[in-house]
């Protein structure tokens, strides 16, 4: 794990995360249950110029990760299908029912591989408006490379480009999109929709054939824009040849949020709170 970050409009990376064997935890006080997913766990929500914000999470009033710092990546197991997600400020020996600054209390639909994503919302110039993406794991091509990103920072759309060329264009607040570039190690730089400064760079990104990079972008929190550093949240997994599903997640990179709901439908027994579905 790495960080570099520097205050306002400036190219940053922070908690650069590559996990080649996946290690899971399991829910405090039982072996994994029956019916169990594993899920990746990011914690993409921050305070004023990337300050860290840690956090616990409980699915199913059950605390899965505790005193995650911004930006950190882990792989817990978790019931599968419509659960409870809260994700509160860390607070150690404390139930899940009893958090005293609890940020997300929504329901999402999570399978295999699904990413719990809480993050900065797209006016959250204070740090005080999390909002939550829950995309399900990206199907893509396992003899391809994919590149999988997610805005998660204060701003309004990006686009993200690979080589000096746009990659994946238009990507809103809670947004997610795929894209897939030549294997190899590439730069990367995550620029304003419409031109800009550029808001957070990789000089060299590692994609590879039959490999996920995930690159999440994060911050830009703070009271004026010399304070808002923005960042990148990277890490890579397997890539996985698999059906998109077909409920529970939007067929646009638009998610629907604890702040706003997106015109696309969801099951009913669903929150319409979750999901940016990944497009490419």
């Amino acid at each position: 794990m790495s960080l570099r970050a520097t205050r306002g409009l400036v190219a940053a990376v922070i908690a650069v995360v590559a996990i080649g064997g996946v290690v899971l935890a399991v829910r405090p006080g039982s072996a994994a249950a029956a019916g169990d997913v594993s899920i990746t766990v990011v914690n993409g929500f921050y305070g004023s110029n990337l300050s860290s914000v840690p956090i616990d999470v409980c699915v199913d009033d059950v605390e899965l990760v505790t005193n995650l710092a911004s930006g950190g990546v882990i792989d817990v197991l978790a019931p599968s299908g419509s659960v409870a997600i809260r994700v509160a400020a860390h607070q150690a020996g404390v139930a899940c029912a009893s958090k005293a600054t609890v940020f997300i209390d929504q329901t999402a639909n999570v399978s295999d591989g699904s990413i719990v994503f809480p993050h900065n919302g797209a006016n959250d110039v204070g740090g005080a408006q999390p909002e939550l993406a829950v995309p399900p794991f990206p199907c893509s091509g396992t003899s391809e490379a994919t590149l999988a990103s997610i805005n998660g920072a204060n701003t309004g759309s990006v686009d993200v480009r690979v080589n000096g060329a746009a990659a994946i264009a238009g990507l809103p607040n809670g947004g997610g999109a795929l894209a897939y570039p030549p294997a190899g190690p590439a730069p990367l730089a995550v620029v304003p929709t419409g031109g800009g400064a550029t808001l957070a760079s990789d000089p060299a990104v590692p994609f590879a054939l039959g490999q996920v990079r995930f690159v999440f972008l994060v911050g830009g929190v703070g009271a004026t824009p010399a304070d808002r550093a923005f960042g990148l949240v990277e890490f890579t997994r397997t890539a996985r040849a698999c059906a998109p599903p077909t409920t529970g997640t939007t067929a646009t990179t638009q998610a629907t949020t604890s702040s706003s709901t997106s015109s696309t439908s969801v099951p009913a027994a669903v929150a319409p709170v979750v999901t940016p579905a990944f497009t490419g």
